[in-house]
């Protein structure tokens, strides 16, 4: 086992796995069939515990500079998204059209969120596999992690098909 290998694919899994979380997270706004819903929590769930099992491995260095650029994105992203919100808001004159573009935006069909997200979750499963050949020498924990990740997308790919 290589510890440097083992820290990387630790890494990588936090990583795809946070993201994939905060995918389902905005998603699960504008679901609006309940069945898909609740398996879009369990899917989210599920994500959030790799996080945080990758996360218990990997060395504090190597996590706190991860999370520190993610929050810095995040922040980003906020500031972005309330000023484009605000540039909207004072172009809609009328607190209906103001009602009623929010719903707009809001509501995208459920087959293209569920069609996101099984693109999504093969992205994640071809990295994954990519990791993982490509840290060879990645410890037994590390590596399973990643293949049971693997796994779960594919199951959840399955799943997710029955709503397209």
């Amino acid at each position: 086992m290589n510890r440097q290998d083992e820290q990387q694919v630790l890494k990588q899994v936090y990583k795809d796995a946070s993201q994939a979380a905060k995918e389902i997270e905005q998603g699960l706004a504008k679901i609006l069939d309940e069945e898909l819903s609740l398996e879009m929590n369990l899917f989210l769930e599920q994500w959030k515990l790799f996080a945080k099992k990758a996360e218990k491995r990997i060395d504090t260095d190597v996590l706190d500079n991860s999370k520190l650029a993610t929050d810095q994105s995040e922040i980003w992203k906020a500031v972005m998204r309330k000023n484009l919100e605000e540039q909207q808001e004072t172009k809609l004159t009328d607190l209906e059209d103001i009602k009623i573009e929010k719903q707009r935006i809001s509501k995208v069909p459920d087959e293209q969120l569920v069609q996101r997200l099984i693109d999504q979750n093969q992205k994640t499963s071809d990295h994954l596999k990519y990791v993982i050949h490509e840290w060879k020498e990645a410890g037994l924990y590390a590596t399973e992690l990643a293949k049971e990740i693997i796994d779960f997308e594919e199951a959840a790919a399955k799943k997710l098909k029955i709503y397209l």
